[in-house]
């Protein structure tokens, strides 16, 4: 059986997962801040895994660059 080799695209490292605590540092919120927003449809969703919540590092930076361009930042 061979292996493909995955891009670095493709790896699941080019995009790590993030904790809630993690997320709610970089965006200076508290978890209890993260969970509320998301039960309100303004935060992108977690993917679910086991019981923990995670983010895409590209969908916060996502969601990051949404709110600047609300803002009018650049």
């Amino acid at each position: 059986m061979s292996r493909k080799r995955l891009s670095k695209e493709a790896s699941p490292h080019a995009d790590p997962l993030l904790g809630i605590r993690q997320v709610g540092d970089w965006l200076g919120i508290s978890p209890s801040t993260i969970r509320r927003k998301v039960a309100l449809g303004t935060f992108p969703a977690p993917i679910l895994i086991g019981r923990q919540l995670r983010w895409r590092t590209s969908t916060i930076e996502r969601y990051i660059a949404e709110c600047e361009a609300r803002a009018g930042v650049s």
